[in-house]
């Protein structure tokens, strides 16, 4: 019987292995490339029994239903194990197809059978929120581009993992950065995140070594732009060509007062404004980087900008707080929101985020714990790498120290 094209089971009856009381075995014979392959089923049925033509046992023997559907259950199984054979070698015998499937050949785990328990484990964690949705979607996403760089470097849809050797941190390193446009930190994060997927297989017993145990993933930090007050004043009031680009612009300055990303502004709605401890507005929004509810106090700026769009017929129509469009053609409005106030930097929703950060929190003296929490951050080590205190704080606490131990005094350099 054709199970696909390129392989044939059969089932025959071994009338020569008969026992004393005249039941024969069971065999199967794999047929693969012209080679042929046989082993016992561990069925037996009495030779009168067997069917040549259908090679199956006989409706007359009371056994005949259960060792059919037996019969039926192998050929799925032997179909299942070759297919999933093709996908991880270039050849494949029925000498294989028969070891995995009686057991004298273990089936080789995967790497993308790893990933696969890995993300399944994940969105159980967070259903029951012990995890965020971000570190699962992140997960994913780098599942999918292993999948690619397999089939770019392998021609093969996946890998046995033993078969991985040290050089895959630098062949990973090279897709990321050449074939996919990735950037360095940005790679070797996604390969920190390979090398604990492979960890976490030594520890079931999948590999015995993992192959870039040693490889480094170092971290460099990279220059953060952020706008100054005196910039974030001009664009509040540079005249804008038209409603989609005042809209961005608006939707930018909510963003440097707030330190929401992009995806935060875009899914707010009337019913995140809340009445805080203070008596004042605050926001009550579940943020994309811990999945857990922040309560976030309203400056004055961002809640006039949400008071300017209350009315709003584009944003009441999709239940949004503020007029936030695409993140492609929110992008675009801003380039032209940079030019019209006269402002060479790159605005991104990174930069405002950025800009909240360093120039309206940590400027103003507001603590580094305080801006961890409203930037969302599990850990302050992320806000101090995130916000890095700028020269000018730098000098005005040097100054206020100054005042504080000298008065107003200038200490001359040889103490006099």
């Amino acid at each position: 019987m054709k199970v696909n094209s390129n392989m044939s089971v059969l089932f025959w009856l071994y009338t020569q292995k008969a026992d004393d009381s005249g039941k024969a075995p069971i065999y199967c014979r794999i047929t693969l490339a012209g080679i042929r392959t046989q082993f016992s089923t561990g069925k037996k049925v009495e030779a009168e029994y067997w069917i040549k033509d259908t090679t199956r046992v006989s409706k007359k023997s009371p056994n005949a239903t259960a060792i059919n559907e037996d019969l039926e259950t192998i050929c799925g199984d032997l179909r299942r194990i070759y297919n999933q054979l093709t996908s991880v070698y270039k050849h494949v015998t029925g000498e294989m197809i028969k070891n995995v499937y009686t057991g004298k050949g273990q089936e080789k785990k995967t790497i993308m059978e790893l990933f696969d328990l890995n993300v399944t484990k994940l969105k159980f964690a967070v259903k029951n929120k012990k995890a965020a949705l971000k570190t699962q979607q992140r997960l994913e996403n780098i599942q999918r581009k292993f999948r690619s760089f397999i089939k770019k470097e392998y021609h093969l849809s996946d890998k046995p993992l033993i078969e991985f050797k040290a050089s895959l941190g630098n062949d990973l390193k090279d897709y990321f950065t050449i074939d996919c446009n990735i950037g360095d930190n940005t790679s070797f994060k996604y390969i920190s995140i390979v090398k604990e997927q492979l960890d976490f297989a030594v520890d079931k017993g999948w590999l015995e070594k993992n192959p870039i145990a040693n490889f480094s993933c170092p971290y460099k930090n990279p220059h953060r732009e952020v706008l100054t007050m005196i910039e974030i004043g001009e664009l509040m009031n540079a005249k804008m060509s038209n409603h989609m680009v005042e809209r961005a612009r608006d939707c930018y300055v909510f963003s440097c007062f707030t330190g929401y990303a992009y995806n935060e502004v875009n899914n707010l709605t009337k019913d995140n404004i809340v009445i805080g401890m203070d008596g004042n507005k605050w926001i009550s929004l579940n943020r994309h980087k811990t999945d857990e509810p922040e309560l976030v106090p309203l400056l004055p700026i961002p809640l006039e900008i949400i008071d300017r769009y209350k009315n709003d017929v584009w944003a009441n129509a999709h239940n949004k707080l503020l007029p936030v469009r695409s993140n492609q053609k929110y992008n675009k409005n801003l380039k032209k929101v940079a030019e019209l106030a006269g402002i060479k930097k790159n605005l991104t929703t990174h930069t405002a985020r950025h800009t909240f950060a360093t120039t309206v929190a940590l400027e103003h003296d507001v603590p580094m714990e305080t801006v961890s929490r409203l930037l969302g951050h599990r850990s302050i080590r992320t806000t101090q790498i995130y916000a890095k205190v700028s020269l000018k704080k730098l000098s005005n606490n040097m100054e206020a120290l100054s005042a504080k131990l000298f008065g107003n005094k200038l200490i001359s350099k040889t103490g006099g």
